[in-house]
């Protein structure tokens, strides 16, 4: 069974790591100047992205106080309203009890003087029935 596993046989000559050439001055100091940009260009889009982020975070939250706002003054105009009509509503109760109480008066007379009728004409009726 092991006549079927190969394994890769081992490197006759590993190839030497290429000699870096010597680097001067200037060299080094270019690619330092372009890795600062390099880092400088990233770290100015990571934040030009997260600003970005946080506008439209931020618009999405303005628009949604916007529709609370309005609908809180629409419930507003019409708390103002009905508090309209509760006023004139309270108004005519209080006139409908004056008439109320102006019509109770009114009966309370008309009763006395229907009693009043009643008494005389029980004794005018009383005093023709016993005459002859």
């Amino acid at each position: 069974m092991t006549d079927f596993i190969h394994e890769a046989p081992p490197p006759e000559n590993p190839k030497p790591a290429a000699p870096e050439k010597p680097t001067s001055e200037k060299e080094r100091q270019k690619r330092v100047y372009a890795y600062i940009a390099v880092l400088f260009t990233v770290a100015f889009i990571l934040i030009l992205w997260s600003f970005l982020a946080n506008h439209r975070s931020n618009q999405q939250v303005i628009d949604q106080l916007k529709g609370s706002t309005s609908m809180m003054q629409s419930t507003l105009e019409q708390n103002a309203k009905l508090e309209a009509e509760v006023k004139a509503l309270e108004t005519q109760v209080v006139e409908l009890e004056q008439t109320l109480a102006e019509t109770e008066d009114a009966l309370s007379a008309a009763q006395e003087e229907t009693e009043k009728y009643r008494a005389l004409y029980e004794e005018l009726a009383g005093e023709e029935s016993g005459t002859p």
